[in-house]
C-alpha cells in the first residue's frame, strides 16, 4: 500500500509521471517548479493555468500530453455512439490515437514548440479535413 501524503505535497513526490485526473489549472509556475516528474499525462480538463505554462513545462524538460489527447478515446467512443457508428469503425478510430500522439510529439520536437501547441494545430487540421469531407 502506498503511503498517504498531503494534497499539496504531490508536486514534490519523486515519481516518473504526474497524472492530474480531477482538477484543472493545477499546473502553474509555482507547481511546475516543484515537479520532479518528467511526464505529465492525466485526464483532468484544462490542466495548465495559462497557455504559457506549456512553455514552462517544456523549458523544465517535462513532457506534457494535453488533456484532450489523453481523453481522445473517450471522446471518440461517445461521439461514435451518438453517431451510430459500428464497434469496428469506432475501434479503427481509437486505434489511430497512438499514431496521432506520435505525430504531435514529432511536430512539437521538430518545430521547437510545446506539445500543447502542436496537438492543438494537429487537432485543427484533423477537424478541418473532416468538415471538408462532410461538406
Amino acid at each position: 500500500m502506498s503511503p498517504s501524503i498531503a494534497v499539496d505535497a504531490i508536486y514534490d513526490v519523486d515519481a516518473d509521471v504526474f497524472a492530474p485526473c480531477a482538477i484543472g489549472a493545477t499546473l502553474n509556475p509555482v507547481t511546475i517548479g516543484r515537479l520532479k516528474m518528467r511526464l505529465v499525462c492525466g485526464a483532468a480538463n484544462n490542466q495548465l493555468a495559462t497557455s504559457g505554462d506549456g512553455v514552462l513545462l517544456q523549458d523544465n524538460g517535462i513532457l506534457y500530453l494535453p488533456d484532450f489527447v489523453v481523453n481522445a478515446g473517450g471522446v471518440i467512443l461517445n461521439t461514435s455512439l451518438d453517431q451510430g457508428l459500428s464497434a469496428e469503425a469506432t475501434a479503427m478510430l481509437i486505434e489511430r490515437i497512438p499514431r496521432r500522439v506520435g505525430q504531435g510529439l514529432e511536430r512539437a520536437r521538430d518545430r521547437g514548440v510545446p506539445p500543447q501547441d502542436a496537438a492543438e494545430a494537429l487537432a485543427r487540421e484533423i477537424l478541418r479535413a473532416a468538415i471538408l469531407r462532410q461538406g
